[in-house]
């Protein structure tokens, strides 16, 4: 990765935005994250990107790094729905 430019990326400290997507009637909520979505696209082209569109599945992996996080990380912020900080995603 370091020749990519990804590992820059990567070392950031992981800032979380609350986003929602439409499944059926509902708004379904995730988290993305700047810094893990430069990684995905840099690794998914083979070199420095910053254009989401072309990272296949994103929404899903940042479920996947959502999930990571909260396992391995101490104290993570994540946005509620009223935009007040807490220390677990919205589901």
């Amino acid at each position: 990765m370091a020749w990519s430019g990804a590992a820059s990326h990567a070392d950031q400290t992981p800032v979380m935005q609350r986003e929602t997507e439409p499944i059926g009637n509902i708004q379904k909520p995730y988290y993305s994250c700047q810094s893990f979505g430069l990684v995905a696209a840099t690794v998914n082209v083979g070199h420095p990107s910053t254009e989401f569109s072309h990272v296949n599945g994103l929404q899903t992996r940042y479920q996947a790094y959502t999930a990571t996080l909260v396992q391995l990380v101490d104290l993570m912020q994540f946005p509620g729905a009223n935009g007040t900080l807490q220390s677990d995603p919205d589901l």
